[in-house]
């Protein structure tokens, strides 16, 4: 029968996806283990998924109190709810995120397999798993964009070869990501009417992305404490980047760059890379410099495009020009390996938990359970699965009876100055106890309070 004889060849996908898989998790699982991981975003994510695993919106106290689809259209994010379900501790969002990547690189792997050959199917599942893109995605937290990877290849996969119903499917899934999203189904109706002349369902899926749109960010408005949406602020002007605005250095269009290497330069020609169209638009023009930023998660969701933008044009090309595709994906491979390297995956303790984050359990042990605690960025984590743990910052005050910090941290979550200046004033009060391991240190209240490190002390 025809599927035994394509037994051996699917063999060949699901190893590649098992190896991205693996990777993926490594990356993320490592960084958990050196005590890395910060309350941005693993701990306010995995906050969401105690919510959702409990029945209840995504709240993050993490956040600022916050219900998280006041500050995006995400609900996708109950599928962290459901790894939290099965496993209730951060790392189970850390597995979810590589489990979706590695099956955004099966359906790659699979079409293009269809679409082109073996070879070609293997150089887009090596391209897609060591695009920096998604690595930088996996070296750096957990976020909703990751889980849109299999959903953006499944929409241009549709695209390309005329499947409405997966088209319809796919938008609906895309935009239970992030809030923008349905700008890139509007795009994908225009594309509909070029590709295929069929004006009706185009129009649907025009429609579609632009009530999508409208709804996703009145729901955002709507759950938002101050009745706004807090990024589209930044197409207007705003600002909320440590990086200063600059006005138009080249690093505006860093993810223009990434996208158009992920393509092999070559796969540009193909019509399916507009669909990448809104995402770089609106964050070239962003005026949150972090959207620049090819160093965290936001280009992971536009390599599916990328990749098979590169898969739709690689028949049709000649030698040279596809030799010259191989090269670039080679060098933006070798990026990525470049990034993994830097991830210390192979160092000596990787998968031994770093001695702060043991202590910081010991410290915390006595300490009743859900009792609220304001912890610094990289201490906050380990503690969500028992305690109601709170930003410790120098930017808003937080209600805590606790609090836990590093003494001997010159940054983190605030200047060391402030935090000493902190310290010494709150030790000196009635009732508060201040215990300590190492550069740990724990501060117990009579009573939850309010807590922030002064900008400014005396």
């Amino acid at each position: 029968m025809r599927w035994r004889d394509e037994l051996p060849q699917y063999a060949v996908g699901v190893a590649a996806a098992g190896a991205t898989f693996a990777l993926y998790t490594a990356l993320g699982l490592v960084r958990y283990n050196r005590g890395l991981s910060g309350n941005y975003d693993l701990g306010i994510f995995s906050q969401a998924a105690q919510n959702w695993a409990n029945g209840n919106l995504p709240y993050s106290s993490i956040k600022g109190e916050k219900n998280l689809l006041g500050d995006h259209f995400s609900p996708v994010t109950i599928v962290f709810g459901i790894a939290w379900r099965i496993f209730p501790d951060p790392r189970s969002l850390i597995i979810m995120q590589a489990l979706a990547i590695a099956v955004g690189v099966f359906i790659v792997w699979a079409t293009v397999r269809r679409w082109q050959s073996s070879s070609a199917a293997l150089i887009s599942a090596a391209a897609m798993c060591l695009n920096p893109g998604p690595l930088a995605a996996g070296r750096f937290e957990v976020h909703e964009v990751a889980l849109g990877i299999p959903f953006m290849a499944l929409l241009v996969i549709a695209v390309r070869e005329n499947r409405f119903p997966l088209a319809l499917v796919s938008s609906v899934l895309l935009v239970t990501v992030k809030e923008d999203l349905g700008l890139t189904i509007i795009v994908a109706g225009l594309l509909w009417e070029v590709l295929h002349s069929n004006r009706v369902r185009a129009l649907i899926l025009v429609g579609g992305g632009g009530a999508a749109f409208i709804v996703a960010n009145f729901v955002v408005v709507y759950f938002n404490p101050g009745h706004r949406s807090p990024y589209l602020h930044f197409l207007v002007g705003g600002s909320a980047s440590a990086i200063p605005d600059v006005g138009w250095p080249w690093w505006r269009f860093a993810s223009l760059v990434l996208f158009a290497v992920g393509t092999g330069i070559v796969g540009l020609r193909s019509p399916l890379c507009l669909l990448a169209a809104p995402t770089l638009l609106w964050r070239i023009a962003s005026g949150n410099a972090n959207y620049w930023s090819t160093s965290f998660h936001y280009d992971s969701i536009l390599v599916p495009i990328a990749v098979l933008a590169f898969a739709a044009t690689y028949r049709s090309m000649g030698t040279w020009a596809r030799a010259f595709a191989v090269a670039v994906l080679i060098l933006a491979a070798a990026r990525g390996t470049e990034l993994i390297h830097s991830s210390h995956l192979f160092s000596d303790d990787a998968w031994q938990e770093a001695d702060l984050s043991r202590r910081s359990l010991i410290l915390t042990s006595v300490i009743p359970d859900s009792a609220p605690i304001a912890a610094e960025e990289t201490l906050g984590p380990r503690l969500i699965a028992r305690l109601d743990v709170h930003m410790l910052s120098s930017d808003h005050i937080m209600t805590a009876q606790y609090a836990l910090l590093r003494a001997d941290d010159p940054q983190g979550s605030a200047l060391k100055r402030l935090k000493d200046a902190w310290l010494a004033k709150v030790s000196q009060e009635p009732g508060v106890a201040v215990a300590s391991d190492g550069p740990l240190v724990l501060v117990s209240f009579p009573a939850p309070r309010g807590i922030i490190f002064e900008a400014n002390p005396p």
